[in-house]
């Protein structure tokens, strides 16, 4: 899904919920569903010694005399390696089914609808830099920082930023960059750039 939103496009009930009652939709989109899986494959890492602990606990440390409730040690160190295992794999599962990526004219948003409801947005009057990480076609992700004081982290003018919101995966990411750059106010990297999405 590639979605452009335009004068009279009616958005998804989930985006139209996390717009207020001014906003107009530009632009929505589903991450790509595996760069986001990727995005949490550290959990994998997390994984491996849980599981290597529980095999350890029940062939080596468990004897036969041992009240049985020491299993469940065990059992809880090996349930644990299977949801950091599992976290990748339901990752992918919520982008691809679950989780939008949306631009208004005022907003970056993003939009998960289940299994709970979370909703991330960013002013996009508030954003200082952009960081694009192009991949091999035209899709790439786009980090959008913010002022941050707190995090002590000088860009090249001095100002101290954060990523406040990522776009992982999203197709054409140099027209979405530009699109971004041109409702700031910033001008396009490239002279033919195309209008904003949904801009006339």
């Amino acid at each position: 899904m590639n979605a452009t939103a335009g004068e009279g496009h009616t958005p998804p009930k989930e985006i139209a919920k996390a717009m207020t009652k001014d906003e107009k939709l530009l632009w929505f989109d589903h991450p790509d569903a595996l760069s986001f899986a990727q995005t949490k494959l550290k959990s994998l890492m997390m994984a491996v010694p849980f599981f290597v602990f529980s095999v350890i606990w029940f062939n080596v440390f468990l004897k036969p005399t041992m009240p049985p409730y020491m299993g469940v040690i065990g059992w809880i160190f090996a349930g644990f390696g299977v949801w950091q295992f599992a976290v990748p794999l339901w990752a992918f599962i919520v982008a691809k089914l679950f989780m939008f990526y949306a631009i208004t004219d005022n907003r970056l948003l993003i939009v998960q609808f289940y299994p709970k409801s979370k909703i991330k947005a960013v002013a996009i009057k508030d954003l200082v830099n952009i960081l694009k990480l192009k991949g091999g076609d035209k899709s790439g992700t786009l980090i959008f920082e913010v002022p941050d004081m707190a995090n002590k982290k000088a860009t090249k003018e001095g100002q101290f930023v954060k990523a406040a919101v990522t776009f992982h995966g999203i197709s054409n990411v140099d027209r979405i960059e530009d699109a971004v750059n041109q409702l700031r106010g910033v001008k396009p990297a490239s002279p033919a750039a195309p209008a904003a999405p949904g801009a006339k």
